[in-house]
């Protein structure tokens, strides 16, 4: 296992690095992702304004929640190129690299995950307190159970692209 660290981190940084190289407008997808949280973020603080507890969450839980659901959005969906690699005949070489199939996929989905949460999630967490989310508010008291929001949102198999 020693042996395969080195590899397992080169092949999740050449993933990384590829997230800027496959496409050029990597940078637009994040800003539309930034939008998409704003406009959601204020749509929640619109509707729920002067309401108190509306089905047993505040609407500052409403706002962390939706906020985490997108600073881990990534994590959640759980993306690999298993499928694309099958369907263009890619995957016959992975067979001959000298690491595990299994293992190949998931370093290079770490380091999809690891890009995204350097250039998306930890901005979007610093930029928080200018949506009137607080990730570190402790919501148990409201009555919503601290944590259980983010099982609720995996309701589908991890898939592959």
């Amino acid at each position: 296992m020693r042996s395969a660290l080195p590899k397992i981190h080169k092949t999740a940084a050449m993933s990384a690095t590829s997230y800027v190289g496959d496409s050029p407008l990597f940078l637009l997808d994040f800003v539309l992702r930034f939008l998409r949280v704003a406009v959601l973020l204020s749509i929640w603080r619109l509707l729920l304004a002067g309401r108190g507890i509306v089905s047993g969450l505040t609407l500052p839980a409403v706002l962390t929640y939706t906020l985490s659901a997108e600073v881990f959005a990534e994590q959640l969906t759980c993306r690999t190129g298993l499928v694309s690699a099958f369907w263009d005949g890619t995957i016959a070489t992975r067979f001959v690299r000298p690491l595990g199939v299994f293992t190949q996929f998931a370093a290079e989905m770490f380091g999809k995950w690891a890009f995204g949460f350097a250039f998306f999630s930890l901005p979007l967490l610093l930029c928080a307190p200018l949506f009137g989310a607080n990730p570190r508010d402790d919501h148990r008291a409201a009555g919503t159970g601290g944590g259980a929001g983010a099982g609720a949102g995996c309701r589908d198999a991890p898939r592959s692209d």
